[in-house]
């Protein structure tokens, strides 16, 4: 018997030097629940929305303003039910968990990294250059889930 749920969730933050952010994302997550091995995979799509932004000037001398970003996701893992007695009466058995994900998250603005650099004659000069605005993130997890 194949299972499949949709998810979804809306978040916020602040932080006082940066401002404010909401957050949405959407996804699902299709597995094939047994009692041996539940393979599972989980897509999912996000947004995220400044309001009030200001700029951050870093230690470095670099300065950055947050921009609204979205992004997409994949999940796909195991579990693996301890306790198959349990899982065979239709209880929740404790499990191992085992899984990969992968993120990419994009900027809508291009971002701008700007440098000031102190020449000898007492002058300055200011550069920006511009880098990819997509970035990638991947993680690992293990776990093991203990039912109530």
């Amino acid at each position: 018997m194949k299972s499949g749920r949709a998810t979804g969730g809306v978040g916020g933050g602040f932080a006082p030097a940066a401002g404010s952010f909401a957050a949405f994302d959407l996804g699902g997550i299709a597995s094939y629940p047994n009692c041996y091995v539940i393979p599972l995979v989980a897509p999912s799509a996000f947004v995220s929305v400044p309001f009030a932004a200001r700029t951050v000037t870093f230690d470095n001398g670099n300065m950055s303003k947050a921009a609204t970003s979205y992004g997409f996701g994949l999940a796909a893992g195991v579990e693996i039910p301890l306790d198959r007695a349990r899982c065979r009466e239709g209880r929740t058995p404790a499990r191992s968990q085992l899984g990969a994900n992968l993120f990419s998250i994009t900027s809508v603005d291009q971002p701008v990294t700007m440098t000031t650099t102190t020449m000898s004659d007492g002058g300055t000069t200011t550069t920006s250059s511009s880098s990819s605005n997509t970035y990638g993130a991947m993680g690992l997890v293990i776990g093991i889930e203990v039912p109530l």
